[in-house]
């Protein structure tokens, strides 16, 4: 099912063969006819799928099939391959509603998440209604399938902060890498070479060198990525690489600014770490947040933007007519503009017992890798927004019980409809409102959390903790002339106080410092969602060009005066 370059293959399930005949002929024609693979019913392909599970990217089903309901068929591979990404092949006309009621599968489907794309019949055009939804799917796993091709091996214990931290950093900017623990034949052998304790993390490389305890930016540079800007000057300097940032580096870069992104950690902010985005305008199937990121970076650089990850920006000043933005280790660069797109972090939970498990069964956003605890075991998530349903949905997959513990009444405040529709279709996904975390239990691992109502306190067992509530801006960093509110939001145009007399007017997403932009939801007053932080990101390189325009009028006047 694949070929010597490693190309993904189909399985392919019709409810009958003319359709089955159909689907193999326009799916051969983009992907190759020995990529895929008809299954007569759903018995044959979960026999396909058991010998060559490896092999197989997607399995599109049909929803009605001789021997039985597609969407138990899904389940079964859900269940038995998580790696294998699933479609649903659904009908949008029905001649015989009572026979076949196409929109109650699709709910059913997608609610319960048993789908994760959904192509029509009829499906011609295929380029606008067949490729698509599978091209989505064969991506996410090639990305999953090329993580596998390991060029950094990580050793460390399970319940290492820092070990699960650097997992996550290397999971989220595409380095493929393996993890070991200590205690295994070669991790101990590694952990020995390097003359590492047994809770130090030790790092081997492809080129076989050994680090101890190293930081993201030692890492990155062993492995030779860039750590400094190529220019000393540019036009616009884009701080945080999330949906935000990435959007003006894009317009911008394309719209002939030389662009620089600086980012402390990698692509995608928040977004990055959500399982799946369902609401993004143009991806009806939804999309996981870090393809939509991974792609958005891979734009932005063949437009012309230079980026550098992980680089922190640690100062801004003026000088000279020159913005200068100070970076991690003393670098600095300078330039004429600053959109400031740095996005937020999650509050810390500040229940008993927290601080000491942290990477040891409790972690801050949504997991990107397998974690601990997670598989098989009872997982909680702190929070009521998007993220927290995204999570929730995507841990129910391995997990034997998620509970979602939520300080409001009820879900309907923070989190989209959609999402609260599916979290209720889940049958091991338990939501408690009105009801906090008091409590973390445990020594070296989470054993068990303290959940607190209005009925008082209990004590519950718990494998794995997730804390997504509120939102921190990393601001403190910034000049006061950038003046925020006090929560630490990035104040701009309306929001800010009137100009003096004879200032300029300040423009929408511009600081109380001229040149100085602020975008996203490090923005005071910005809506949290990623296509409001895309679309500020677009508008804001219109107000920059503005800006930049000024600037010349001003110094050729200069000179006409000189």
């Amino acid at each position: 099912m694949t070929d010597p370059a490693g190309a993904p293959g189909l399985v392919l399930v019709a409810c009958a063969p003319a359709v089955g005949r159909g689907l193999a002929a326009d799916l051969g024609a983009r992907y190759g006819a020995a990529r895929v693979v008809a299954a007569v019913d759903g018995a044959e392909a979960l026999r396909v799928l058991g010998a060559r599970s490896r092999d197989v990217a997607v399995a599109l089903v049909a929803g009605r099939l001789p021997d039985g309901s597609g969407i138990d068929v899904l389940r079964e591979v859900r269940r038995r391959h998580p790696a294998v990404r699933r479609a649903l092949l659904s009908p949008q006309y029905v001649s015989d509603p009572a026979e076949y009621d196409a929109g109650r599968l699709l709910e059913e489907a997608l609610d319960e998440g048993v789908a994760q794309a959904v192509v029509p019949r009829p499906w011609q055009p295929a380029a606008d209604r067949l490729y698509p939804p599978l091209d989505d799917l064969l991506e996410g796993w090639q990305l999953d399938r090329d993580a596998e091709v390991a060029t950094v091996t990580l050793v460390s214990p399970a319940t290492s902060a820092h070990g699960n931290g650097l997992r996550d950093l290397l999971t989220r900017n595409g380095l493929p890498h393996e993890w070991l623990d200590p205690g295994s034949a070669r991790g101990g052998a590694l952990r020995a070479r390097a003359g590492a304790a047994a809770e130090q993390v030790v790092v081997a490389l492809h080129n076989g060198a050994l680090l101890v305890d190293p930081g993201p930016r030692q890492i990155a540079e062993r492995l030779g990525v860039r750590m400094r800007p190529e220019r000393e000057a540019y036009d616009l300097v884009v701080v945080g690489a999330g949906p935000a940032g990435l959007a003006t580096a894009v317009y911008g870069a394309s719209e002939g600014l030389h662009t620089l992104v600086v980012e402390a950690e990698a692509f995608g902010g928040q977004a990055g770490t959500s399982s799946r985005i369902e609401n993004y305008l143009g991806f009806p199937s939804g999309i996981s947040g870090g393809a939509l990121m991974h792609r958005a970076g891979i734009q932005a650089v063949r437009l012309g933007a230079e980026t550098v990850i992980p680089l922190r920006a640690t100062s801004l000043d003026r000088r000279d007519g020159w913005y200068v933005v100070g970076l991690d280790g003393g670098a600095e660069v300078r330039t004429r503009a600053v959109v400031l797109a740095l996005g937020v972090t999650y509050r810390r939970l500040l229940a008993a017992g927290t601080e000491a498990l942290v990477g040891s069964g409790v972690h801050y956003g949504s997991p990107t890798v397998q974690l601990p605890g997670v598989a098989g075991g009872q997982v909680f998530i702190v929070g009521g927004g998007n993220s927290a349903g995204q999570a929730a949905v995507r841990l129910a997959e391995s997990a034997a019980r998620v509970t979602l513990v939520v300080r409001a009444r009820s879900l309907a405040a923070g989190m989209s409809h959609y999402l609260v529709e599916q979290l209720a279709a889940l049958p091991t996904v338990r939501v408690v409102t009105g009801t906090e975390v008091a409590a973390c239990h445990g020594d070296e691992r989470l054993t068990g959390l303290t959940l607190r109502s209005a009925s008082g306190d209990a004590g519950v067992p718990a494998d794995a903790l997730f804390v997504m509530i509120g939102a921190v801006p990393g601001t403190g960093w910034l000049p006061p002339e950038v003046l925020r509110d006090p929560a630490g939001f990035v104040r701009t145009g309306p929001d800010l106080p009137p100009s003096g007399d004879g200032e300029r007017p300040r423009q929408l997403l511009e600081t109380a410092a001229p040149g100085v932009f602020a975008v996203g939801d490090v923005r005071s007053g910005s809506v949290k969602r990623v296509a409001a932080a895309v679309g500020e990101g677009s508008v804001v390189v219109s107000l920059v060009h503005g800006y930049l325009a000024g600037l010349g009028e001003a110094e050729d006047a200069a000179r006409v005066r000189v």
